[in-house]
């Protein structure tokens, strides 16, 4: 059975989607920003196949998140959580993530995109290419 790690699936569309994932047979463990770590050290070595690090925060309340009324405080917190927490979690998952079998250094992947871009015209602008030359789908 796959599994996902899904956060921010405590509400909203996340949850939602969630749900879509156990009836495709995945096995779900959802995630609160606050226990990312140690929730992460709970799987140990065990193989993750899909993360879907989508959750953020905002202010408490809505006045809260006003230009008039945001305070310092709120600020630290919401820029803390919504800037470090997608790196964090993924960090801390790294034992237990797939290994991306095709991937390449930054200079290899440039040096193959150039060469890939050089062949290009016009008509082919607004689409995505593999570095390998095939175009990737949206």
């Amino acid at each position: 059975m796959p599994s996902a790690i899904v956060t921010g699936a405590n509400s909203g569309i996340w949850h939602e989607f969630a749900k879509i994932l156990i009836r495709e047979g995945y096995n779900v463990h959802a995630v609160d920003v606050n226990r990312g770590p140690a929730f992460a050290k709970s799987f140990g070595a065990e193989p993750r196949d899909l993360l879907l690090n989508i959750a953020g925060t905002m202010a408490a309340t809505h006045d809260a998140d006003s230009l008039e009324h945001v305070d310092h405080a709120t600020l630290e917190c919401v820029f803390g959580v919504n800037t470090f927490g997608p790196l964090l979690l993924p960090q801390a998952l790294l034992p237990s993530t797939h290994a991306l079998e095709d991937a390449v250094e930054p200079d290899e992947a440039a040096e193959k995109l150039w060469r890939v871009l050089l062949e290009k015209e016009l008509d082919d602008s607004g689409r995505f290419w593999h570095r390998a030359g095939q175009e990737l789908p949206w």
